[in-house]
């Protein structure tokens, strides 16, 4: 059978676990079964189609970059979603992957602009919304990263990380009233790192501000 897209969804589940080290494991199965397959003559169907379809390479890329982000690796991330957009230059992640990888690595101009081609892609991808927010933030554009995380926020209004970033902007500001609904929208959920820890202070609002700033993204 083929065992790439199992041994990726695997790695994916892991990831999102925050498991790193297990993500990483079967992410690296899946490129040496690959590098397997490409090396054998007579393939059995589903083996031929997992080497005729970009999909699966392209998503084992994607993952090594992620995991290789996840770790602060940010040379090693740029290079895998690199491979991942020459293996076919249509999966919006790989893009985002690379802005965020390019952003880390103090690389501002060429993150937007991959940021920019991932709304090409897809105009409805909040994380290129949110890239071009961290962007905006590390230039001390508070005003303009609003802007681009509400954007954003419209298309995953569910994203924690996203609640807390915008949240922590709101906090700062001089009326940091609309700051309350969302850090109250995040306490609330039921599982989360982020949730977990302004939930104890909900009730008080200059808890919740005072939580949101010192938290680090």
């Amino acid at each position: 059978p083929n065992w790439i897209p199992a041994l990726t969804g695997l790695g994916r589940a892991w990831y999102d676990e925050g498991e790193m080290h297990e993500a990483l494991a079967f992410y690296e199965m899946a490129e040496v079964k690959l590098s397997e397959l490409s090396l054998k003559r007579n393939l059995r169907p589903q083996e031929r189609l997992a080497m005729r379809s970009p999909e699966q390479r392209v998503f084992v890329q994607i993952g090594l970059g992620d995991v290789a982000l996840a770790e602060g690796r940010n040379d090693e991330a740029v290079n895998h979603f690199r491979k991942a957009i020459r293996i076919s230059p249509q999966y919006v992640k790989a893009f985002t992957g690379l802005g965020f990888a390019l952003e880390k690595l103090n690389r501002p101009e060429e993150a937007l602009a991959v940021f920019h081609t991932a709304l090409e892609i897809d105009p409805d991808e909040p994380t290129a919304y949110i890239g071009m927010g961290d962007v905006a933030v590390s230039r001390g554009q508070e005003q303009q990263a609003i802007e681009l995380y509400e954007q954003a926020l419209m298309l995953a209004p569910d994203d924690e990380k996203l609640l807390l970033r915008l949240g922590r902007l709101y906090a700062n500001q001089t009326n940091s009233d609309p700051a309350i609904p969302l850090l109250e929208q995040l306490a609330n959920k039921p599982t989360s790192s982020e949730s977990s820890m302004i939930r104890p202070y909900r009730l008080s609002k200059k808890r919740l501000m005072r939580m949101a700033l010192r938290f680090d993204l």
